[in-house]
């Protein structure tokens, strides 16, 4: 199984000026992953007041174990907006059915589609966490 790298950390697009026949070419940067270990590296080394690291492995190591701790902690961070937007757009959608349907004018059937449509969409979210 491929470790979570984070997806990229700088991606950046660069104007080629129509060199190779490309005039813009995507590049996806290092992994978060690396660089949250960088970071990690950098406290460490500031932490040991720039005393020769003893252990190369376990410094490399511990700085990859703080940078999945720092990872897991991104991830929980982007899931809680993205379910707090999934929840406001539910409401929206909720509250426009309601409007429809104390509406006189409005038409029944399309309003029970929309709470159909949401509750199936809040049920395949639910299933997937």
């Amino acid at each position: 199984m491929k470790k979570n790298d984070g997806g990229p950390a700088f991606p950046a697009t660069v104007d080629r000026g129509k060199q190779r026949g490309i005039y813009l070419e995507r590049l996806p940067g290092m992994p978060l992953r690396d660089w949250f270990a960088g970071m990690a590296l950098i406290g460490h080394c500031v932490v040991s007041q720039g005393e020769e690291i003893v252990c190369e492995d376990m410094a490399a190591a511990f700085c990859y174990r703080m940078a999945d701790a720092m990872l897991a902690k991104h991830e929980e961070k982007v899931m809680a907006a993205i379910e707090k937007e999934t929840a406001a757009i539910a409401v929206k959608d909720l509250e426009t059915a309601i409007d429809e349907i104390e509406n006189e004018g409005a038409q029944l059937p399309t309003a029970v589609a929309v709470l159909y449509t949401i509750r199936n969409w809040l049920a395949a979210l639910l299933e997937e966490a």
